[in-house]
């Protein structure tokens, strides 16, 4: 590999050079025998001009390299998105960082245990543009405290529909305002012992970014109380020990979105 990139640094300079040594032994070599200089003199001027279409060649793939890069980037469709809180309301805020236009279609707010509410917002992002709207009040005004929520948006690009990976969000609220708002999934997760029908069992939801990944993991947990049944054993039940250390590090790190 590195006498590749040497080649590849180097090569015109070293076919310079035997063009040079070429052309200085065509030179002294002609006062001793002039037939010599014909073919001297054309091995030289092929070396040129292998000098010259090896930078083209080389000068050439690499603007195509670039223009490659371009071209992926600005085929590539992307959203980024979290939520914040805006006089003291929850404000989404929608960022596109790809390089092509997307038609956002529609948000989507799920609730566990409840229907999904989707919200209808038929709007054109530009590249680079920013979007932004206020949470519906209707998925957390009768909350006295708290609720999480899990949010997808729904987008097109090249006329085909796309979503993005969803995320939750836990809205904080005193006084019916929001007072903070935090990443993941914060809410008390029961998992039933599909053997039994135990109930009082909860589920550790550190580290899960959406209500997908919490279902995941407690598929992979009803099926380990079962095997456990009635003992009921998992990596994943949450105990006090596991919300002491994660009500410590939110408050020494924070969560905030």
């Amino acid at each position: 590999m590195k006498f590749l990139h040497f080649l590849d640094r180097y090569a015109l300079f070293c076919l310079l050079l035997l063009v040079i040594g070429f052309s200085f032994a065509a030179y002294f070599r002609h006062w001793i025998k002039s037939d010599d200089l014909v073919p001297l003199a054309m091995l030289a001027v092929t070396a040129t001009l292998a000098a010259i279409t090896w930078q083209y060649v080389r000068t050439t793939q690499k603007q195509l390299d670039l223009f490659r890069e371009q071209w992926d980037y600005h085929q590539q469709m992307g959203l980024e998105f979290g939520i914040k809180k805006a006089h003291r309301k929850p404000w989404v805020r929608i960022a596109n960082t790809g390089g092509v236009r997307v038609l956002l279609s529609k948000t989507v707010f799920d609730r566990r245990g409840k229907k999904p509410f989707t919200r209808i917002s038929v709007r054109m992002i530009g590249e680079g543009q920013n979007y932004g709207f206020y949470v519906p009040s209707a998925l957390y005004k009768d909350e006295p405290h708290n609720c999480d929520i899990n949010v997808t948006l729904h987008y097109k690009g090249y006329g085909q529909s796309e979503q993005t990976v969803s995320r939750a969000f836990r809205i904080e609220l005193l006084s019916g305002n929001v007072y903070r708002i935090r990443r993941g999934i914060h809410e008390w997760w029961s998992v039933p012992c599909p053997k039994c029908g135990a109930k009082l069992i909860m589920m550790n939801t550190d580290n899960l970014e959406n209500y997908d990944e919490a279902y995941k993991r407690e598929s992979i947990m009803r099926d380990q109380l079962r095997v456990t049944c009635p003992q009921h054993q998992s990596p994943w039940m949450d105990t006090i020990e596991t919300i002491n250390e994660r009500n410590k590090r939110e408050k020494d790190n924070g969560t905030e979105a």
